[in-house]
């Protein structure tokens, strides 16, 4: 949007007037001429609509900002760096508030980079629209900064930073966009990334006496509780904080144009490689490039992607089909997981644990292997890594060496900014290694021969391991939590596979596209129109039989052939997807560069369909993706015919489950067990209802009876205590009771499971909510309710 376009909207006209009366209030410039010698830099303006957690514009923002490119090193301008918090420290500082239950607020400071007086001596010229009449030739002498001045963020960060420390506040030497400050067991930590602030504290009084000093000393604007911060959506719980990217995840699908493709249940596909050198058709350069760096960004809460998305960020230059195919790999398994983020719960667990893990040569250009770490202080991760060696490593025990020392370095900071935190790490923190050789060469070094090539800051482990510091510790292969961070894993079972699927809309598509792309040919193959019907048709008993076994495990490992079949419906899937992607791709390559000259062709061949229907089979060869195409129909046809193998065992299923279901209700509403008499307990069972039903006739006793809440029966296993107790609920004595429940209680005993079992015998259904506290608030409510 232009200046032009902008003026003429109210919201936009009025959140200039906005900016111009602030930058006026603050006395940013003064009007005057420009001095000889010197130079004004020109001005414009920047729109941008603030959204909040639920992609909803709430705040139209103009800001003006001067064209600090042209700007003259040492002239115009010195010093330029300003420090902004690290991903990860915002990571730490919330795992931190949800571990001690603490609450995070989040503060703006309106046109923070006014306040500063600059040093140097800058002009610019007069905002467009904003000209002070009859001296339109004038030209504004900046007294304080202004947005789009290199020097700016530095001058805004120079004054925040003498703030903070004249009121006792302590700056991070590992991390300066954090500050804390104690006050006698009181803390408060205040965490900048520009203009934007969050704060944390144990203390509300004392956030409130310095939210309250900076509205005075700034002109800021309390948000509060952080909700949305830099992308990132934060729900603050009473027992943790979750946060995630659902809404930037979906306006991602949405621009590239992923929103409507089936998801995959793995971020890349098993045994993938990839090469710069492939010789394949190139893709656009930028386009690729704009869809790795939003993939990027989505890492922040989603570290199960670090690995796929640095993959594909290796061949940014000169991207081909199978990198882009890769990327949109990516995209897809976010659409099946796009509410997926980090949950942070409250505990005392403060203890700093590592995983590290590397491949060994994994890069088929140059054989360097990749490194991969994660820490965790509690039960959930708040920093990983997954990047490419430096050196290329001449062992798997070396590339693991090479990963563990990395690794270190990056806990050794980590126990610093923890230390500065008041949480020090009194005992080595734990480094969790899948090789032992490389921790035999980490733990002694006297493998000379094993070790003297090695670069010598790679040996910086042994020194922290020697002062205590870190220690490393061998974890097996399937308890490594870094190996996702350095190759593709598998799906655990190819039944999990097929279920995240969501194999519905993956054959419709298929069958669709197909029939379209197709009958859009000048001439198609009439068996391959008979395969899609075929498959159509099918379609509904396959989706039957796929759901039935992904919902029952085990009955593949009692039928082998449906479990062959599985895998073999699950390539022939693949391979056809495949290519529909493919297929898909270029027409909207084609479409996008409206090649007006291939319209006139199809539409040309169109016409001649007659004529060419004598040239036969020739014809196919003027479009090969068409051979491919009918040759993954004619795959995914052939197997798909064996479906009627196995719908005999829903049949059974359905049956099993219809008496499973009435044995299930009998039991759980009327305590119903078969065959189970009472023989000889018929005192027992009179003494419980009469325990149940009304206070003793004995006054000595009768407070006693009035506080029970709780009758117990104690026995061994096997004395019946169940079969009287099943009595005992079939009386008819107990209709008196206006309520009453059976709920089997197993040796485990689960809290939760009892209470739901008690609301579902309630409301015959299966209660959706998740926590103890929910369940118990919901029981609470549908008793009084019945009351």
């Amino acid at each position: 949007m232009n200046f032009q376009e902008a003026i003429k909207n109210k919201e936009w006209k009025d959140a200039m007037d906005e900016e111009i009366k602030a930058i006026e209030k603050n006395g940013t410039w003064e009007l005057t001429s420009v001095p000889q010698g010197h130079k004004a830099i020109g001005v414009k303006w920047v729109y941008k609509a603030k959204k909040n957690a639920k992609g909803e514009i709430g705040r139209y923002k103009a800001r003006l900002v001067a064209k600090g490119y042209s700007q003259r090193a040492g002239i115009d301008y010195d010093d330029v760096f300003a420090p902004v918090a690290r991903l990860e420290t915002i990571r730490l500082i919330i795992s931190l508030a949800a571990q001690n239950k603490w609450k995070i607020h989040q503060m703006d400071v309106k046109s923070a980079f006014l306040n500063r007086v600059l040093e140097e001596e800058v002009y610019i010229q007069q905002s467009p629209g904003y000209e002070v009449k009859r001296q339109e030739d004038k030209v504004l002498k900046l007294k304080k900064a202004l947005y789009g001045l290199k020097q700016a963020p530095r001058v805004w960060n120079s004054q925040i930073d003498k703030y903070l420390q004249d009121r006792g506040f302590i700056k991070f030497p590992y991390e300066h966009a954090l500050y804390i400050k104690n006050n006698n067991g009181n803390i408060l930590i205040v965490c900048l990334y520009v203009d934007d602030l969050i704060f944390t504290e144990n203390n509300p009084m004392m956030f409130q006496e310095f939210k309250q000093a900076m509205t005075k000393e700034f002109e800021m604007t309390y948000i509060g509780l952080m909700a949305y911060y830099l992308g990132i959506e934060v729900h603050q719980m009473k027992d943790g904080i979750f946060i995630s990217q659902e809404s930037y995840a979906k306006e991602m699908l949405k621009k590239f144009h992923m929103d409507n493709y089936k998801p995959t249940n793995t971020p890349i596909e098993c045994g993938v490689k990839l090469s710069k050198h492939a010789e394949e058709e190139s893709v656009d350069p930028t386009f690729f490039k704009s869809l790795v760096g939003s993939l990027h960004y989505l890492t922040c809460t989603r570290p199960d992607i670090l690995y796929a998305v640095g993959l594909v960020s290796r061949y940014m230059e000169t991207p081909t089909t199978s990198h882009l195919k890769t990327a949109k790999r990516i995209l897809r398994c976010i659409k099946g997981t796009i509410h997926f983020g980090l949950l942070y719960s409250s505990s005392n667990d403060f203890k700093l644990v590592g995983y590290s893990d590397s491949d060994w040569a994994g890069d088929m250009d140059d054989r360097k292997s990749t490194t991969g770490y994660v820490f965790f202080m509690g039960d959930t991760a708040f920093t990983w890594i997954s990047n490419k060696q430096s050196i290329v490593s001449l062992s798997t025990c070396e590339a693991e060496y090479i990963a563990a020392t990395s690794c270190v370095c990056h806990a050794i900071w980590l126990r610093n900014l923890l230390k500065e935190l008041s949480l020090p790490q009194e005992e080595a923190t734990k480094i969790h290694v899948d090789n032992k050789s490389a921790i035999a060469l980490a733990k002694n070094p006297i493998f000379h021969d094993r070790s003297k090539h090695i670069d010598t800051r790679y040996h910086y482990i042994r020194e922290c391991i020697t002062r205590k510091e870190v220690q490393a510790e061998y974890v097996k292969s399937q308890d490594q939590i870094a190996d996702i961070f350095t190759k593709p894993l598998n799906p655990t079972s190819i039944v999990a596979a097929m279920a995240d699927m969501s194999l519905d809309p993956i054959m419709e598509k298929i069958i669709s596209f197909c029939f379209r792309y197709v009958e859009d040919q000048v001439r198609w193959n009439k068996r391959t129109k008979e395969e899609l019907r075929r498959l159509r048709e099918k379609y509904p008993k396959i989706q039957a039989v796929v759901h039935f076994a992904s919902s029952q495990e085990q009955i593949t490992e009692k039928n082998p052939a449906l479990n062959e079949w599985l895998w073999q419906l699950h390539d022939a899937i693949d391979d056809a997807d495949d290519v529909v992607d493919d297929l898909e791709y270029m027409e909207l390559e084609k479409q996008v560069t409206k090649n007006k000259k291939l319209r006139r062709v199809r539409s040309n061949m169109k016409s001649m369909k007659k004529k060419l229907n004598k040239i036969g089979n020739r014809v196919i060869k003027r479009d090969p993706n068409l051979k491919r195409l009918e040759e993954a129909v004619q795959k995914l046809d052939e197997v798909s015919t064996d479906v009627t193998n196995f719908l005999h065992l829903l049949d059974s299923a359905k049956q099993e489950q219809k008496e499973q279901e009435v044995d299930f209700y009998r039991t759980r509403e009327t305590g119903y067990l078969p065959k189970n008499d009472l023989i000889g307990r018929g005192k027992d069972k009179e003494s419980v209802v009469q325990w149940l039903r009304k206070p003793s006739s004995n006054e000595s006793r009768t407070t006693w009876y009035r506080n029970i809440s709780l009758l117990s029966i104690v026995g061994h296993g096997g004395m019946g205590k169940t079969t009287l107790l099943q009595h005992v609920y079939e009386d008819e004595v107990t209709k008196e009771f206006d309520l009453k429940m059976w709920v089997c209680v197993s040796n485990n005993f689960d809290a939760k499971k009892v209470i739901a079992d008690m609301l579902e015998c309630l409301k015959k259904e299966r209660p959706r909510l998740d926590t103890l506290g929910t369940l118990q608030g919901g029981l609470k409510e549908e008793l009084m309710s019945k009351m």
